[in-house]
């Protein structure tokens, strides 16, 4: 059973998916991490999809049809990360595991992919800074999980 003595106080988060990270009996002193890697998660959906739609709205479109699928691709991956994190007992680490390992990649060849198109084009930098703090918060909560 987990002290919640020691648990971050979920009135402090100013997010709903952070003070409800936070309202989890398991939150203790991993609760932080979770609450940072849900909603880094969902930044980065969102970011990606927005992106891909930015690129289908350029001027031509087919420069930027690599950048759409790996946005589509992170996204993607990112929701199902959301899912695993949020929802994983602790005797599945082992799933949780690998889940956000190919977040990590899929965030970080996302955020290569954007980078090339970051001098040109303001959503695919904004998105390709929000890949970069989703995989630094994956890489976080993975050197917790299963210890």
């Amino acid at each position: 059973m987990t002290d919640h003595a020691e648990s971050p106080d979920p009135s402090t988060g100013s997010t709903l998916i952070e003070r409800i990270s936070l309202s989890h009996p398991r939150s203790g002193a991993e609760g932080r991490l979770y609450a940072e890697a849900l909603q880094a998660l969902a930044d980065c959906a969102t970011a990606c999809t927005v992106c891909a739609d930015a690129c289908l709205s350029e001027e031509d479109p087919r420069t930027m049809l690599e950048c759409v699928r790996v946005d589509l691709l992170c996204a993607a991956v990112c929701v199902a990360t959301t899912q695993a994190v949020a929802g994983a007992p602790e005797s599945h680490s082992s799933i949780m595991r690998a889940q956000l390992q190919a977040c990590i990649e899929a965030c970080r060849s996302c955020a290569e992919e954007c980078e090339q198109h970051a001098g040109h084009h303001e959503h695919c930098k904004l998105c390709a800074e929000a890949c970069r703090r989703c995989e630094q918060a994956c890489e976080a909560l993975l050197a917790v999980i299963g210890r």
